[in-house]
């Protein structure tokens, strides 16, 4: 971690704003990365937000469609890249503050809640998930940490 942070550290200027994309396979430990590093890089006096990939999920009848193959809707239908990219991610490479509603998915009712993110620049965000360095968000990322986990030491 400390090693992490001196890269950050180092390579962060100011009013600039940053995504860092916090990648690897389901229970790698990505989100309790993301929350030590969020907590480190406040502690330093640096403005960070969270962002969690499945809170830009579709819905299940989009997600699950029956009528296409699994490996499909999991790699190619399972996330609504267009709305993190539109709605977040170019603001964040706009230079801009974020103050607006945005709907983010809860897994309970299958639904999209509108949440109010409030961050202003210049911020980090740190995006955990899957899949994160695809061609749609690559582009984005200014940083990428991939947590490579064996599948048998994973929860």
């Amino acid at each position: 971690m400390e090693s992490l942070m001196n890269y950050i550290c180092k390579h962060i200027w100011e009013n600039k704003n940053y995504i860092i994309g916090i990648d690897g396979g389901t229970g790698a430990g990505k989100t309790t990365l993301t929350d030590e590093l969020s907590h480190r890089l406040k502690a330093i006096g640096l403005s960070t937000l969270t962002l969690h990939i499945d809170d830009f999920i579709h819905k299940r009848n989009i997600r699950y469609d029956s009528s296409k193959d699994e490996w499909l809707c999991f790699y190619s239908l399972q996330w609504r890249y267009d709305y993190l990219i539109n709605e977040i991610l170019s603001n964040v490479k706009n230079k801009q503050s974020i103050n607006k509603y945005i709907e983010m998915y809860d897994k309970k009712i299958d639904e999209y809640k509108e949440i109010k993110l409030v961050v202003e620049s210049p911020y980090i965000i740190l995006l955990e998930g899957v899949f994160l360095q695809r061609k749609e968000l690559r582009k984005f990322l200014d940083y990428t940490i991939f947590i490579d986990v064996p599948r048998n030491v994973r929860d």
